[in-house]
């Protein structure tokens, strides 16, 4: 599970919204409600919402040219991934959810998880693969059960290797368990990176995503050093009121 911040647009499957595009005029308009939503939202609050043309305040003349233009999109999702300001460079962090009581679950420190936190990093052949690093492993999960520690290399998740077009939907989808192969990172003695390879271990651990409510303070220590006492805490997550 990689952390995230998110720009909030919630409350889609339980919001019905019968709301002019133009605040003094009384007809409806006859568009997908939750479309209306999304737009409406994201024109009041996106914080790159002045690089987003369609989200300006003047962007519509007529209640028509803005139910037609929520109209010519399949559903929410792809309205929403067009309002998104360079999703892979800037805003890397904006998303919709479609579920209400998980994203309160999230913002309350709970959600599955199987205690594995990693990071994803492209092979170093340029090929499309990608292979995951164990940051940490939060306590009491099936990670630290299974003996999953910090700086193993991953490359495959129930024998697929891992690549560009598929670790959304092994690692991030609905499967609650899943097992993830070993491998060592191999920089065969030179200092160019290109020829560096990853080579299985054999080893593989099968993990298993439960609700857990994580503790935002995930370590806290007092390091000594040279008679002097350092305050070391990793603060892991904020929480809403």
């Amino acid at each position: 599970m990689m952390k995230r911040s998110y720009l909030l647009i919630v409350g889609l499957s339980c919001l019905i919204l019968n709301s002019c595009f133009e605040d003094q005029d009384d007809n409806l308009i006859s568009a997908s409600e939750i479309n209306d939503f999304v737009w409406k939202g994201m024109n009041a609050f996106y914080l790159y919402k002045d690089n987003i043309n369609d989200l300006a305040n003047d962007r519509f003349e007529t209640n028509e040219e803005y139910t037609d233009y929520l109209n010519s999109f399949a559903n929410p999702e792809a309205l929403f991934e067009t309002l998104v300001y360079l999703p892979d460079d800037v805003d890397e962090f904006s998303v919709l959810f479609p579920n209400y009581f998980e994203l309160e679950q999230i913002l309350q420190g709970t959600s599955l998880s199987n205690g594995m936190e990693f990071g994803l990093f492209r092979y170093p052949d340029g090929s499309d693969n990608v292979f995951g690093l164990v940051r940490y492993i939060l306590p009491n999960t099936s990670a630290e059960e299974k003996g999953v520690a910090r700086g193993m290399i991953f490359t495959e998740v129930d024998g697929q290797q891992l690549s560009l077009s598929n670790f959304q939907g092994l690692l991030f989808g609905s499967n609650t368990t899943y097992t993830i192969s070993l491998a060592n990172y191999l920089n065969m003695g030179t200092e160019d990176s290109g020829d560096d390879m990853l080579e299985p271990t054999g080893t593989s651990f099968e993990l298993t995503k439960t609700a857990y409510t994580e503790n935002p303070i995930l370590i806290d220590d007092v390091i000594e050093r040279n008679g002097i006492n350092i305050g070391y805490l990793m603060y892991n997550g904020f929480r809403s009121s």
